[in-house]
C-alpha cells in the first residue's frame, strides 16, 4: 500500500531534474583565471540549451533541463574551445584551459563585452586598442565612454560630475601622479558611484587597478603654458615629472610638480541710496586691470608598495604640498564731495604634510580587507592689508 502512495505523490507533485555543470576557466600561459568567457551548452544533436558568462574569478555554473553533451568556450582574446562528453557533463568538471589567440589585426575595436556593471560600480577592462595612441592615464580615460577630460586643467569628469577623485588600487595618491601613469600598467578602470567609507561624500570616484606582473620603469614629464589675450598678462604655467620603478615584489613611485597662475581683471562698482548715487568707482578700462590674483603651488610625493603575497599589499606614502596666493585690488572712488583711493592685499599661504600607511588583501575566499592610516598636518598663515 505504501508503494501506491509513493507513486501517487510523484504524479501529484511533479518535479524537474536539472543538469548542473560548473568549473573554472584559466589561461594556459600563466594559469591565471579568465573572466567573462561565454560558456554555451548543447545536447546530442548540437542544439543550443543554455549559456552563461564566467565571473571575474573565471568560475562558471549553468543549469539545463536536458542533459548536456557539449560545452563551448569563447572569449575575445582566446581560441574557441569545444569539449564533448559521450556520457554527458555533470557536476564539477574542474579546470578548463584556454589557449591565447594570436592574430595580426589592422584594427581592434573595443566592444561592450569588456565592460562589467552592477548596481554601484562599472568596470572597464583596458585593452590594447584603448591604450593605442595614449601615453598617460588621463589620455586613456578620455577614450572611455562617459568620461571627459579638460586638457587645460587636467580635470576628469564623469557625466555631469566634475573633477572627480582618481585613486590607484583603492588608495589615495597624488593626483598629478595618478593621471600620468603609463597606460600599459592599467588593468581596469572602475567607475564607483556613491561609494561607502572615506569617499562617501563624492557621488563618483574613479579607481584604476594596475596589472600585477608589470616590471620596469617609467618617467613622464609635463610642461604647459597658457596665456590670455583678453586680459593682458594673464598666464598659467605647469611643470612636473613623475617616475615609477617596479620590481617583482616592490613598486616605487614619486612625483614633483609646480604650478604658477597669474590672472588680471577689471572691476568697477557703485553704491546708491534711494536712487541717488553716493559712491562710485572710476569707469573701468580693460586696458588697465585693477585686480590681480596670483598663486604658486609646489608638491612632492614619494611612495612604495610591497607585495606581502599574491593577494596582500602594504603601501607607505608621503607627500608635501605648499600653496601661496596673493590677491590685490585698486579702486579710484568718488562720492558727492570727495575723491579717494582704496587698496587691499590678501596674502595666504598653506603647507600640507601627509603620511599614509595602506593595506589591501584577501584573507579568505570571501573576505577582503582594505585599511588605511593617514596623518595630516597643516600650517596656515594669512596677512590682510587695506588702505
Amino acid at each position: 500500500m505504501k508503494y501506491i502512495w509513493v507513486v501517487l505523490m510523484l504524479f501529484l507533485f511533479p518535479f524537474t531534474c536539472l543538469a548542473q555543470v560548473k568549473g573554472k576557466i584559466v589561461s594556459v600561459s600563466d594559469s591565471s583565471c579568465v573572466p567573462f568567457v561565454t560558456v554555451s551548452a548543447f545536447d546530442k544533436t548540437n542544439r543550443f540549451l543554455c549559456g552563461v558568462r564566467s565571473m571575474e574569478t573565471g568560475e562558471f555554473s549553468l543549469e539545463s533541463k536536458e542533459d548536456i553533451y557539449k560545452l563551448s568556450f569563447q572569449s575575445i582574446s582566446f581560441e574557441k574551445r569545444d569539449t564533448i562528453s559521450p556520457l554527458g557533463f555533470k557536476g564539477d568538471i574542474g579546470v578548463v584551459v584556454l589557449q591565447s589567440k594570436v592574430e595580426n589585426l589592422k584594427e581592434v575595436v573595443a566592444v561592450a563585452d569588456m565592460v562589467s556593471r552592477n548596481a554601484s560600480k562599472e568596470t572597464v577592462f583596458i585593452t590594447d586598442s584603448l591604450r593605442k595612441g595614449t601615453t598617460s592615464a588621463i589620455q586613456l580615460l578620455a577614450k572611455i565612454p562617459g568620461i571627459t577630460t579638460d586638457w587645460g586643467t587636467d580635470e576628469v569628469n564623469v557625466g555631469k560630475d566634475k573633477n572627480v577623485p582618481v585613486i590607484i588600487n583603492g588608495k589615495e595618491v597624488k593626483r598629478e601622479y595618478a593621471i600620468s601613469i603609463n597606460p600599459k600598467r592599467i588593468k581596469t578602470v572602475e567607475i564607483m558611484r556613491y561609494p561607502a567609507g572615506k569617499y562617501s561624500e563624492y557621488p563618483v570616484v574613479l579607481n584604476m587597478e594596475l596589472v600585477n606582473d608589470y616590471t620596469g620603469w617609467d618617467i613622464s614629464a609635463l610642461s604647459r603654458n597658457l596665456y590670455s589675450f583678453r586680459n593682458k598678462h594673464s598666464n598659467r604655467e605647469v611643470m612636473g615629472a613623475n617616475i615609477t620603478y617596479t620590481f617583482p615584489r616592490v613598486n616605487l613611485y614619486g612625483s614633483l610638480n609646480f604650478t604658477h597662475r597669474q590672472n588680471y581683471d577689471v572691476l568697477g562698482y557703485e553704491y546708491s541710496n534711494l536712487a541717488d548715487v553716493t559712491i562710485k568707482s572710476k569707469a573701468i578700462d580693460y586696458r588697465k586691470p585693477n585686480m590681480s590674483t596670483g598663486s604658486n603651488i609646489g608638491s612632492f610625493s614619494l611612495g612604495t608598495d610591497y607585495k606581502l603575497s599574491d593577494n596582500q599589499t602594504l603601501s607607505v606614502q608621503a607627500w608635501i604640498e605648499t600653496k601661496g596666493s596673493k590677491q590685490s585690488d585698486f579702486f579710484s572712488v568718488s562720492n558727492s564731495d570727495e575723491k579717494y583711493e582704496s587698496n587691499s592685499l590678501d596674502d595666504f599661504n598653506t603647507d600640507d604634510y601627509t603620511i599614509g600607511l595602506f593595506y589591501k588583501g584577501t584573507l579568505l575566499k570571501h573576505l577582503n580587507l582594505s585599511s588605511e592610516l593617514i596623518y595630516n598636518r597643516y600650517d596656515i598663515h594669512e596677512d590682510r592689508f587695506y588702505s
